[in-house]
């Protein structure tokens, strides 16, 4: 027993230091285990996050010996780590022309501590393994490593960026050409949503700058448009086409414009298209003009060909006005075929009225001005256009309205037509008002390029109107806004007006009616007053004296001598000027001289009224002339005292017209 307790005082103590030791030894293998765990963590999250990086990450050393390299950098550079690892990290990614910088910026670092490339974004240039150089953004950042300092890079690819901000920086270069730029310009992405527009598109589109930009098309354009037409061409586009458009679209603030656009594809430096640049010309002015143009070819052919029947056509209504009235003379007007005769010369003269206003747009065909009393013409409108209808007119004519410098059959159909413009344009009855007034050279007028005196005429409807996007066109030639008419009424007085050195402009609006102002030059010679309760003059009584009619068509020189023989007179015929002087000449030698020759203008393949009227004059200055036509493209018409004659006579003529002509003539000395 007291062996041990003296053995348990000699080995007590060493046991409890071993029993102590063992538990130090324990506490102490567990936080190693603890730690390495955790250390385990830690490096494997820094593998992860080395790995799964997405920029690229590169350790180098002092020597800029390559020790990491993530498989970012594998794929931002194209070199596998296995194959870089503990290679020159400049040599192998830094452009040669930049790599003594990068070599003198490390070393400056590694010296003082301080660089520009270390601890400091920079954007540089790089390559690739196949040399391809690119844009980078970096940042190096020292780490202590068991008391060596290393670098690691992060390093970001920032071309796409780059290659943005310098075609900002092209753009802004050219920003005032663009901005200016009277074409509307957009750029749009692969996305369909505007990048940029200048201010010409955006005025166009009536829509705010901050309603585009950012926007996708079928938001600023709708679902329908960009589904039907835009995106299709869009993708087109894209594709590598270009696509141009010639479209009508409505203004945003009333009416239509007429677009001329082109799709372009925007391309890239590296020849990729990442867009599309919409451009737009507002080409509604040259469509017009094209219109126009193809109008006035039209016309032009329709004057042409009228030009070309007028002759033989005018002569071929004469001589069926002519023979109408000789039946309608030989039948009391109780006869049912007076009745029938008197229809179809009322029908004669609407294909005249036709034929005329054909001739309008021909060339050629000068007015044949003569003083017109205003009133007449009017009051003879009315009656024949308003006959029969739910319309009545109301007019206000001054007793001193001046008579009109005007073509009589031409200012007729002016008349005519503004007068039957208003009776269509009121289906359901309603009134024409018309008045009229002297315009002296020092009174107001619409155009600055009117002058002299003049002879103001408004016609005034009770109609519907017109619209505003209409009322433009109103005076084109084939356009109309009724469902039946061909279109060339006010297209006529318009030519009409314009030959007479006049004016004639249109005021309406939708549901308010329409007028319709005329300027056309005045003669003051003598104010005429139209007096209703004045009846027709009587026909005088037959004169004895000769007449000569030449005329190349033998249905007219027939009808010319029934006429003229029914009122007494003795009457031979020529067919063209050489016969027509032969037979003067010998009516003179033999005591029966010619009073008077009816010579028609135009002799086809012959001697024609002009050439005839200067060797009659030159024959007999006394000699008397009248001269009748059709149609003629020259002056003479027109003009005709300055070659001679001291009448015209336009076909077709009647019976009236024939006799009125030749008793003013006989009585002239």
């Amino acid at each position: 027993m007291a062996t041990v307790k003296r053995l348990s005082l000699v080995f007590g103590p060493l046991y409890l230091c071993f029993v102590a030791g063992s538990c130090w030894l324990t506490y102490v293998v567990v936080r190693r285990r603890k730690s390495e765990a955790a250390l385990a963590i830690s490096e494997r999250r820094k593998s992860l996050t080395f790995s799964a990086a997405l920029d690229a990450i590169i350790t180098f050393d002092s020597d800029c010996k390559i020790i990491e390299f993530n498989p970012s950098a594998e794929a931002m550079f194209g070199h596998r780590y296995r194959n870089v690892r503990g290679q020159d990290v400049v040599e192998l990614i830094v452009p040669q022309s930049m790599r003594n910088r990068f070599y003198r910026g490390l070393q400056r670092y590694y010296e003082t501590g301080e660089s520009y490339l270390v601890g400091h974004r920079i954007e540089t240039l790089v390559q690739r393994r196949n040399g391809e150089e690119f844009y980078v953004e970096s940042f190096l950042t020292p780490l202590q490593v068991e008391g060596t300092t290393l670098i690691t890079a992060f390093v970001r690819d920032v071309t796409v960026r780059k290659q943005q901000e310098e075609t900002l920086v092209e753009l802004h270069k050219h920003g005032h050409i663009v901005s200016s730029a009277t074409d509307m310009l957009a750029l749009v992405n692969k996305e369909y949503i505007y990048e940029a527009v200048n201010p010409a598109y955006q005025n166009a589109s009536q829509v705010p700058v901050g309603d585009l930009v950012g926007h996708s098309l079928l938001e600023v354009v709708g679902e329908e448009y960009f589904n039907s037409e835009l995106k299709e061409r869009i993708d087109r586009c894209l594709a590598g086409e270009v696509v141009t458009v010639d479209r009508l679209y409505p203004r945003p603030t009333g009416g239509d414009v007429y677009i001329h656009a082109v799709y372009s594809p925007y391309v890239d430096a590296d020849g990729e298209t990442q867009g599309v640049i919409l451009s737009g010309r507002d080409v509604s002015g040259q469509r017009r003009l094209e219109e126009e143009l193809g109008q006035a070819r039209k016309l032009e052919s329709v004057g042409v060909l009228a030009g070309g029947i007028a002759h033989d056509f005018n002569n071929i209504l004469t001589g069926l006005f002519g023979n109408l009235e000789l039946v309608m003379e030989a039948l009391p007007q109780d006869h049912t075929a007076y009745n029938h005769a008197q229809s179809a010369s009322q029908a004669l003269r609407r294909a005249s009225g036709l034929t005329q206003q054909l001739l309008v747009f021909a060339k050629g065909g000068e007015p044949i001005l003569d003083a017109v009393n205003v009133g007449q013409v009017i009051q003879d409108s009315i009656e024949f256009t308003l006959s029969g209808s739910k319309v009545s007119a109301d007019c206000r004519l001054p007793e001193d309205l001046w008579q009109v410098r005007a073509d009589n059959e031409q200012f007729y159909q002016v008349i005519s037509n503004l007068v039957v413009n208003s009776l269509q344009a009121m289906p359901d009855g309603g009134t024409i008002y018309i008045e009229a007034a002297n315009i002296g050279d020092a009174d107001e007028r619409e155009s600055p390029y009117l002058s002299g005196d003049l002879v103001k005429l408004t016609i005034r409807d009770e109609g519907n109107g017109i619209p505003a996007n209409r009322i433009e066109k109103i005076f084109d030639p084939y356009y109309t806004t009724k469902t039946t008419g061909r279109g060339l009424g006010l297209a006529t007085v318009h030519r009409i007006i314009v030959k007479h050195h006049g004016h004639v402009s249109v005021v309406s609006a939708a549901g308010e009616g329409t007028t319709f102002t005329v300027y056309i030059p005045a003669d003051k010679t003598s104010p005429q007053k139209v007096d209703d309760n004045v009846e027709p003059a009587k026909a005088s009584p037959p004169t004895s004296a000769n007449i000569l009619v030449m005329d190349d068509d033998q249905m007219i020189r027939d009808l010319s001598v029934a006429m003229l023989e029914a009122q007494g007179y003795t009457v031979d015929t020529a067919v063209d000027g050489e016969a027509a002087i032969d037979k003067y000449v010998a009516a003179r030698d033999v005591g029966k001289p010619v009073d008077l020759v009816i010579m028609d203008l135009t002799i086809p393949g012959g001697m024609g009224g002009e050439e005839a009227i200067a060797k009659l004059l030159a024959l007999d200055p006394k000699a008397k002339a009248i001269v009748s036509s059709g149609y003629s493209t020259g002056s003479v018409m027109a003009n005709y005292k300055e070659h001679g004659f001291k009448d015209i006579l336009a076909k077709p003529f009647q019976m009236a017209d024939l006799r009125e002509k030749i008793e003013w003539v006989l009585q002239q000395k």
